[in-house]
Order: C-alpha cells, then structure tokens, then sequence
C-alpha cells in the first residue's frame, strides 16, 4: 500500500535566510515519490493509493495526474469536501482500479470535480460516498465519471436519492454501461 502524508520540503537558504519548497502536486499535503526532476512518481504495480491528510482538494491539482495508474483502490480517509472545479476531472484514467472510497467527503460542489475521473478502468466495481450530504446547485460534478466502465455499483446516502435522481450524469449511469446506483448507505 502507498500511503500519500503530509510533509517533504526542500529547505535551503543562504545568509541566514530560509526558503520552503513543497514538492509533488499541490493539494493540501506531498503526494508520493518525485522523481529527480521534481514530477510526481505514479505507482508502477498493483497497489492501495491511501490520500491520508487530504482535507480538499484544489482545483485542477489531481487532473491528469495519474494517468494509467496500477492502483487497484483509492481511498480518501480525510477529505471532506470537493468544491473547487476540476479537482479531480480525469485524474485516474486508464487505470487498473476495481474500487474508489471517500469516506469523510460530505460535499461535492465543485464544477466538473469528478468529472471523467475514472473514465477507462475497465475493473471498477465499486465507487462509495457514505456521507454525501450537499452537492450544491450545479449538476456536471459527475460528468462521465464511469465512462468506457461496465457494471460498475455507485453507493449514495439514502438521504441524497431525491436530490441526485434528477442529475443527469446519474440518469446516465455516470457515462458507464449497466451502472447500478444505490442509495443504500
């Protein structure tokens, strides 16, 4: 498992003076190996990702970022609210993902947030927000989020069913084939 924790700065300074340096993508804490050049390493085998101390995430820091990842699932055990656009659109594309978790996230209100996120891991099952409680007034947070996915079980609050039945990315099973979405948590 790789676990994704606060910290690593490069400290340096001359003449008493001192300069910080956050190295990886720029979310509220390091997000796993960089290379040498100082890009973000992703994981190169089947593994966990774990984005522990992630509380937000800000807008457009996940795009892109892990691209034909090999984690097999993807857990945010801290954060709590998606607000800011483009947060985490097409972040995990192309991957090896067979579940997704967000378990403390009780608010998606950031346009296209997750928009195309998971777009093209062909093994994904199972996709969960237990606590989902507001997702404000736009609709295009879940935009494609399952697309090119088959059979894929999207879990909701029973509490959020009347709000999200008339989104239509959810009508449309996230852009997934035979998505099933239960309000069952």
């Amino acid at each position: 498992m790789i676990e994704l924790l606060e910290g690593l700065y490069e400290t340096s300074g001359s003449g008493g003076g001192t300069n910080k340096r956050k190295y990886g993508a720029t979310v509220d804490t390091f997000l796993g190996e960089v290379s040498s050049d100082g890009l973000l390493r992703v994981p190169s085998e089947n593994t966990d990702l774990v984005f522990t101390g992630v509380k937000s995430i800000a807008s457009q820091a996940l795009m892109y970022k892990f691209y034909n990842c090999c984690a097999v699932s993807l857990s945010f055990p801290d954060l709590e609210k998606l607000h800011t656009a483009s947060s985490c659109e097409q972040a995990f594309v192309n991957g090896s993902l067979e579940s997704v978790s967000f378990p403390k996230c009780t608010e998606i209100t950031g346009s296209k947030c997750l928009a195309s996120a998971f777009v093209g891991n062909l093994h994904l099952e199972s996709v969960s927000f237990p606590v989902l409680a507001d997702v404000g007034v736009r609709t295009d947070q879940f935009d494609n989020m399952l697309q090119g996915i088959t059979g894929c079980t999207v879990h909701f609050p029973a509490d959020m069913e009347s709000t999200l039945e008339n989104f239509t990315s959810v009508q449309n099973g996230f852009g997934g084939t035979n998505t099933v979405v239960l309000y069952d948590l």
